[in-house]
């Protein structure tokens, strides 16, 4: 009780300071992000040599603006200081199909001179990008990442809004149609409903483009040898090196666990750590509890700090340890605040949910943007297991599951709404159970004896992730 009391005033601080902080004109960041004012700038055709003329942004500081800037379409580019390229300030930017990459700047301070940075792309382009720090400039927005001639290139298709009965249907021939598979409406009510708001409107589906993240993984969880030891059963916290959230453990092999979804805002994460980049990834999965194996699929919140600004970067990703490194869905571009409504299930190669099916499937939806994307990926890591279902904040491992892990970025708080999971019978349970045999793990992050992340109930359909230290 004495730790929840400490965590508690923790958090009632933090929100005050983040209140007074949104009234002197910052962005409201989170569940609310508001971004109110387009970006003038005008953006270079960075095809061929490298761009001459820099691209400058006029910011404000103390809050968020997107700075987006042209390169080859599906580039990965490296974005770093133009005074040291050192990867401890460099960090990664994904572009889009048309082309446009995105990150977010932060500065903590105004200044009468701007930071240069240098764009270096894998397509061999190179972009010059100034930021300037200037009291009452208005935050700048991302570009549009979608339009009629876009969808037309590269294939993009609009998927109509489902009109009439929702039950019509079948789940396999819904997933045929281009919707995400039906959860069941009596036995989890919250997911149904965060099923029928995203079917119930148009979407775009963007054809996915996945890269390797070299030396990046989401591995099972590390039992923490700190104050918090292994989980315990109920909402009496344990104790992990890299997760938070709730584990619901089940039957296993009689009765697996097939399918699993979670609705949540990509947090915006503040603050950060001169000099370093820190890490925070916010996920829905299978497995990874006392199994070898985990499937999953999430996004990513990623700070690095340099010369007094604050660079954020966010994009979503799917996995399958220990067969594969982070496979971040590149050309679906994401940003603070969006809704995310994602499933990730067990199935076999024509998408009927089937825990020996020998695929793992994700689904991912952006209700913000009106996008979706899916995909599969063939199982090859040995036995699918099921033995439980999960939603996590994590800090990612660098080098594998025995290598160090990441600071754990300032996501300050995050809702993860709806976590149900389902099994092979047909079963669905909720996060806190009970459902036959299921025992409901939370999970509290240590690093050694500091807690870095925990979690608590809100009630049956949400539960909430408040951050504590980096480190």
């Amino acid at each position: 009780m004495h730790r929840r009391s400490t965590y508690q005033n923790s958090i009632r601080k933090r929100k005050n300071t983040m209140k007074n902080t949104l009234k002197r004109g910052s962005i409201a960041l989170g569940l609310g992000l508001t971004l109110t004012t387009l970006c003038q700038a005008q953006q270079g055709n960075l095809q061929g040599a490298p761009s001459a003329t820099p691209l400058s942004f006029k910011v404000p500081p103390h809050a968020l603006s997107a700075i987006s800037f042209s390169t080859a379409p599906n580039a990965q580019c490296s974005v770093a200081p133009a005074t040291d390229s050192s990867s401890a300030k460099a960090f990664t930017v994904f572009a889009n199909d048309e082309g446009t990459a995105t990150f977010y700047a932060t500065p903590s301070q105004e200044s009468s001179s701007a930071v240069q940075l240098v764009a270096t792309c894998s397509s061999g382009n190179r972009q010059t990008i100034e930021i300037q720090p200037v009291a009452g400039a208005k935050p700048l927005v991302p570009r549009a990442s979608s339009n009629a001639e876009t969808d037309l290139r590269f294939g993009h298709t609009v998927r109509p809004a489902l009109t009439g009965d929702p039950m019509a249907l079948s789940s396999q021939e819904l997933v045929k149609r281009g919707y995400p598979s039906r959860p069941d409406l009596q036995k989890a009510p919250g997911a149904y409903a965060s099923w029928l708001k995203a079917v119930s409107k148009p979407a775009t589906f963007i054809p996915p483009k996945t890269v390797n993240v070299e030396g990046r993984h989401h591995g099972p969880a590390k039992v923490s040898a700190g104050p918090g030891g292994p989980a315990k059963v109920g909402n009496d916290p344990g104790g992990s090196n890299n997760w938070s959230g709730y584990v619901l453990s089940g039957l296993g092999v009689s009765k697996p666990f097939d399918w699993v979804v979670g609705l949540w805002n990509v947090p915006a994460t503040v603050g950060g750590e001169a000099g370093t980049t820190t890490w925070s990834s916010f996920w829905i999965g299978l497995d990874g509890w006392n199994s070898g194996d985990v499937v999953q699929d999430g996004t990513n919140q990623i700070v690095t700090v340099s010369n007094g600004i604050a660079y954020r970067t966010y994009y979503p990703w799917t996995e399958i340890w220990p067969q594969e490194l982070e496979q971040a869905i590149s050309n679906f571009n994401i940003n603070p605040g969006d809704e995310i409504y994602s499933e990730v299930y067990m199935g076999d190669a024509n998408g009927n949910v089937n825990p020996w099916g020998g695929y793992g499937y994700f689904w991912f939806e952006d209700l913000t943007t009106g996008q979706y994307t899916f995909l599969s990926t063939q199982f090859n890591s040995g036995t699918y297991y099921g033995n439980n279902a999960e939603w996590i904040m994590e800090r990612p491992s660098i080098n594998g599951v025995n290598g160090d892990f990441f600071d754990l970025s300032d996501y300050w708080y995050a809702v993860m709404q709806d976590p149900y999971a389902g099994t092979s019978d047909g079963d669905y349970t909720g996060y806190l159970g009970p459902g036959e045999g299921d025992i409901s793990y939370q999970l509290t992050m240590y690093n050694g004896n500091d807690p870095l992340s925990t979690v608590y109930p809100i009630n049956s359909d949400e539960m909430e992730f408040i951050w504590l230290n980096y480190h």
